[in-house]
């Protein structure tokens, strides 16, 4: 898209490996060939934080647009080992590397406000991206079926993306950090999310098509902006943490599809009011609701769940109605203040049993007494909740 000879630095990558920088007026040739161009135009990048490695303030200096051009799968830019994110680098992020190390005073990717991969381009390599502070706008080529993990982390000022039709996977921690990214096209070619790709984004909603089978853990985690989730309808399992710390959605539908709620995968999640689990859920991992503070009514319509964790509605602090449709009680397990404690410990000045008044109904004496047994000691204080039966009909009333 721009004058084929008038970039300043270019690199190649042949079979995955990168090669040094290129200089402007010498020989840029391989099977992908990534040309950094100037615009003329002088910025500043906002400051940066990349977890685990550091923060940074940048001077001012050259804003780059950066296109990758060419044929096949781009290789990895970065190396990472144990707690480090980065302990060998590859092209324009060698020289971030540099810098970050303070070996070198010029950077590239923080001033890189564009990024063009064109067709043929079969992925977006692994940290390809990562610390692009001003980076505004990202496009695809209709050949992409992969971004790689870490690819597109940190970019702080990238407010929006359409991932491309043909796009099958989202690597691990693609975009976490992208802390101005409001809106995200996910295509119906999509199988697989990894972990923590969306993590402290400022996602306000987002559809998950149903093409996707697999979500990894702390997916959404602290996205406090985060108000409307679309599922997909073929997703199994919600995994742990997936959405802890998104203080502020306020409903969730959860698919018929899943069989499992992940450890702490609603932890304060404190704008949701309601939520009903579907009969295909046979076990709510532990802490799974805790502190979700403005959650009144929990519908548990399975009937053949058999765990239910600790903790799990433990500092729910306005839960008023709990339906439990479960009839097989000798499976089911209820661990020790499920729905919340005696007040027994305290946590941030709040004790943690549910609200007031509040009432688990059940469907039978024998399920009555399966919760009250396994929450004789800590699990609710029996002084506010009462464990209620009732019939189908009068439960499905409620």
């Amino acid at each position: 898209p721009y004058e084929p000879n008038g970039w300043t630095m270019a690199w190649t990558c042949t079979n995955g490996p990168w090669s040094d920088t290129i200089n402007a007026g010498e020989t840029a040739e391989g099977d992908i060939v990534a040309k950094l161009y100037t615009t003329g135009n002088k910025i500043t990048p906002p400051d940066l934080h990349i977890n685990r490695v550091g923060d940074y303030t940048f001077l001012e200096g050259d804003e780059y647009k950066l296109v990758i051009e060419g044929h096949g799968e781009m290789g990895r830019l970065m190396n990472s080992e144990g707690d480090e994110l980065a302990t060998e680098a590859y092209a324009w992020q060698y020289l971030n590397l540099l810098y970050m190390g303070g070996y070198s005073d010029t950077c590239i990717t923080p001033y890189v406000t564009e990024v063009i991969i064109c067709d043929g381009i079969t992925n977006i390599g692994p940290y390809a991206f990562l610390g692009g502070a001003s980076l505004r706008e990202v496009k695809l080529g209709k050949d992409v079926k992969t971004i790689g993990r870490y690819s597109i982390n940190s970019c702080v000022t990238l407010s929006s993306i359409t991932i491309p039709e043909g796009v099958t996977s989202i690597e691990d921690n693609a975009f976490y950090g992208d802390t101005s990214l409001e809106s995200v096209v996910l295509p119906n070619t999509l199988t697989s999310i990894e972990d923590q790709v969306f993590g402290s984004t400022n996602l306000k909603e987002i559809t998950i098509p149903d093409s996707v089978t697999s979500m990894g853990v702390t997916n959404f985690v602290d996205c406090t902006s985060l108000e409307k989730i679309t599922l997909s309808k073929n997703l199994t399992t919600i995994n742990r943490s997936m959405f802890n710390g998104c203080t502020g959605l306020t409903n969730i539908t959860i698919p018929n599809s899943v069989t499992s709620i992940g450890d702490s995968a609603f932890y304060n999640c404190s704008s949701l009011s309601s939520v009903t689990i579907p009969k295909s859920v046979i076990s709510i991992e532990h802490s799974a609701f805790r502190k979700c503070t403005n959650l009144r009514r929990v519908t548990i319509l399975s009937d053949n769940i058999t765990y239910i964790g600790q903790d799990a509605f433990s500092f729910c602090s306005n839960l008023e109605i709990i339906k439990l449709y479960a009839k097989n009680h000798e499976s089911i397990e209820i661990l020790s203040r499920a729905f919340g404690g005696k007040g027994n410990y305290e946590q941030d000045g709040i004790y943690d049993y549910i609200a007031e008044n509040s009432v688990i109904y059940v469907l039978s004496e024998e399920m009555k007494t399966k919760v009250e047994k396994a929450n004789a000691s800590t699990a609710y204080n029996p002084d506010k909740t009462t464990v209620q039966v009732v019939t189908l009909d009068e439960m499905n009333q409620l």
